[in-house]
């Protein structure tokens, strides 16, 4: 009976622990930040498999959301980022990069999240690499949703896990590119 008392309270803890992620979410804030850099040299590996330099950018807003399907905080965070998106679409100067931190063998259910979720004002990025992801480690990426904003010059302006604090300073950033 002490076995079962002790296999009882170590599975309600253990459920507790999961639903706490489930419903807090997957994210810390980083421990360095990137903000104030330049573009470091990292590719970017595109949904469809080319690659792209983030320097290439350089001229244009960048808002770079690293998610996971894995991830319930990420998911509601890419779905809002997209949302963001659609209203800056006839905007050339910003771009709204996703790129999705999940393994190769999930690509499917990317693809079916993406699908579903209609993320169709962003451009995709998947390398299959997960939390190995190149650019994730070279924007010192340590939590999930994690976005990196960088100016016209390349400098990164933020980097947090808060959407709301990211999206405060897209908001920003736009008027501010209207207004030129």
């Amino acid at each position: 009976d002490d076995a079962m008392s002790v296999l009882r309270t170590i599975s309600s803890w253990t459920l507790s622990v999961i639903l706490l992620i489930f419903f807090v979410g997957c994210s810390h804030t980083p421990a360095v930040s990137v903000v104030g850099e330049t573009y470091p040299y990292t590719k970017v590996v595109m949904f469809d498999g080319t690659v792209r330099a983030l320097g290439e950018y350089k001229g244009k807003t960048v808002a770079l959301l690293f998610w996971a399907t894995w991830c319930s905080k990420s998911k509601r965070a890419v779905r809002h980022f997209n949302e963001f998106a659609r209203e800056f679409a006839r905007r050339s100067d910003i771009v709204f990069l996703a790129a999705n931190i999940d393994d190769i063998g999930d690509a499917q259910k990317v693809q079916e999240e993406m699908k579903e979720s209609k993320l169709d004002y962003l451009t995709h990025a998947f390398s299959g690499n997960a939390l190995a992801d190149e650019a994730y480690e070279t924007l010192n990426g340590e939590c999930i949703p994690y976005f990196v904003l960088f100016d016209r010059n390349g400098r990164a302006a933020l980097a947090t896990d808060d959407y709301d604090v990211a999206f405060e300073a897209l908001r920003s950033s736009g008027r501010r590119a209207t207004r030129r």
